[in-house]
């Protein structure tokens, strides 16, 4: 296997992009004083419409190894030929020889699970190491990674990649505490992308957040809305204030018929949460759909002026804008992608896109030739010179 261990999605941040359709009503416009002046508790929430509690793994459940499984990764781990190397290389080595026969499976499994039978996601993958880690008391540590995003669509529900990858590290050597020691380390991660944008490392509770989290999203992706919301509820337990927890809740909230809850949801998520992207725009969503045209314009304008460093999170919100037809606001955010991450070509593009929507061909052309610029795969250069011919020829028509 080469240096690398496979790809995959993960579906941990959710969107609904499709608005249910609702008589117009009479509902006093949102003040955003409230927004910023919510309570500080979370809203209290309606586990009645969502039946009885369901029995979820723990945490031993989610990262125990079978005693099989623990014999055979020790049997390797403790070989006379690897007795020269640092633990971390050698469970490095190991996962390279399981990764083999690994294959990519779009959901999410426990550690047992995903090693007998060598498929899961990127957290499945996360999650098989930190269990080998702690059988060989190797240090870990998670870092969560946004790439280019990726959709996939469920019904009325897309969902947006992010990724998590582990980092193993050789042990920490007996030195004076005043002196900075470098150590070595072990990249666990699937193929590199040259659109990565690396959003720090996350705690050991938040990385069991995400797991639940990804349960929830492929609970909810086959409307098992009652396993979703009890899966949300426990991921809220070990991250209280995640953007994609409380917006998914709301989206639960509104499937079953509880708006009012879902957009205390909203409010409450956009005063408390880090990430309020996805949240101010499916709240904008919500609004829409109940014909409160003039609260969904300032919730788009409060978008606009929002302040965020990740440029994925900007692209992510002008897809979905220009999804909706949008191409004013959408261009905007597109330029908010492209002024963090020149190099996102995905962001040229819809400036192109959202140009030639607007009749502006000349504008199109440039922002696609930008495109083919800063595309480095060959799938998209294609792409984009296919277009190019085609907006030429329309130019001389």
């Amino acid at each position: 296997m080469k240096n690398y261990l496979l790809h995959a999605l993960t579906l941990t941040l959710l969107c609904l992009i499709a608005a249910c359709t609702t008589a117009p009503v009479e509902i006093p416009l949102v003040d955003l004083t409230i927004i910023e002046d919510a309570k500080e508790s979370f809203p209290a929430l309606n586990s009645d419409k969502f039946g009885e509690p369901i029995k979820l793994e723990s945490e031993k459940d989610i990262l125990t190894l079978s005693a099989q499984q623990k014999r055979e990764f020790l049997s390797y781990y403790n070989d006379y030929s690897l007795v020269n190397k640092p633990g971390h290389q050698r469970l490095y080595e190991y996962l390279q020889t399981i990764g083999e026969k690994f294959e990519y499976g779009n959901f999410t499994s426990n550690a047992k699970a995903t090693l007998a039978n060598s498929t899961g996601n990127c957290m499945s993958l996360a999650v098989l190491t930190t269990a080998l880690a702690r059988v060989a008391d190797i240090e870990i540590k998670y870092q969560l990674v946004n790439r280019v995003p990726i959709f996939q669509e469920y019904g009325n529900v897309v969902f947006n990649a992010q990724h998590i990858r582990s980092i193993i590290y050789e042990p920490q050597r007996d030195f004076d505490t005043t002196v900075t020691v470098w150590r070595n380390k072990a990249i666990i991660d699937y193929y590199p992308s040259n659109s990565t944008f690396v959003n720090g490392f996350v705690s050991d509770t938040e990385f069991l957040a995400m797991y639940y989290r990804n349960l929830a999203a492929e609970a909810l992706a086959k409307d098992k809305n009652n396993r979703a919301y009890w899966l949300l509820k426990r991921s809220l337990e070990f991250e209280p204030e995640n953007s994609e927890a409380i917006n998914s809740l709301a989206i639960i909230h509104r499937r079953v018929g509880a708006t009012d809850k879902a957009e205390e949801l909203y409010k409450y998520g956009i005063k408390n949460a880090q990430n309020k992207i996805v949240l101010l725009k499916n709240y904008q969503i919500l609004l829409l759909a109940q014909n409160r045209l003039t609260d969904a314009d300032r919730i788009a304008k409060e978008l606009e002026n929002l302040e965020d460093l990740n440029p994925f999170n900007w692209l992510l919100a002008a897809n979905e804008a220009f999804d909706e037809e949008n191409y004013t606001v959408a261009i905007k955010l597109y330029k908010k992608s492209i002024t963090l991450a020149p190099y996102l070509h995905q962001g040229h593009f819809g400036i192109a896109k959202s140009e030639y929507q607007r009749g502006n061909l000349k504008a199109s052309r440039m922002a696609l030739e930008e495109a083919l610029e800063q595309a480095f795969d060959h799938d998209s250069k294609s792409i984009y010179e296919a277009k190019l011919a085609v907006l030429s020829k329309e130019r001389h028509n």
